[in-house]
Order: C-alpha cells, then sequence, then structure tokens
C-alpha cells in the first residue's frame, strides 16, 4: 500500500504475489524514486521481497518507524 499525500509518502510492505500473473506490485520507475519510507509489517516474501528490485531500480528509501 503506497500511501502519497503529496510532500510526503511512505509505503507498507513491498512483497511479490507469489503464484499471481502479476507476481510484483505495479509501481512505475517515478514512483519507486519518490518514496521515501518504507514500513515492513514482517519478514515474509510477500511483504518485504520486492525490496531488491525497488532499490536496484533506484529506490533511495529509508526504514520507517
Amino acid at each position: 500500500m503506497l500511501v502519497d499525500e503529496g510532500r510526503n509518502n511512505l509505503l507498507l510492505d513491498a512483497g511479490v504475489k507469489i503464484g499471481e500473473t502479476d507476481e510484483y506490485p505495479l509501481l512505475t520507475d517515478e514512483e519507486i524514486r519518490k518514496i521515501e519510507k518504507i514500513i515492513i509489517s514482517h519478514t515474509h516474501l510477500d511483504h518485504m521481497g520486492y525490496l531488491p528490485f525497488m532499490y536496484a531500480r533506484g529506490c533511495r528509501a529509508t526504514a520507517g518507524a
């Protein structure tokens, strides 16, 4: 879930959908680069497995608290 209020945004979880037709979140490269904070609820692939791809695509978000 991407929460974007214009000047600030955060992403809650960044997982993969294993076994689905679209296995990854539908975020453009521009959206990925604009994310400022990421909060991961827990460490399963369906909640954090997309993170390596996001950082490879230019994400520089910090951990949210």
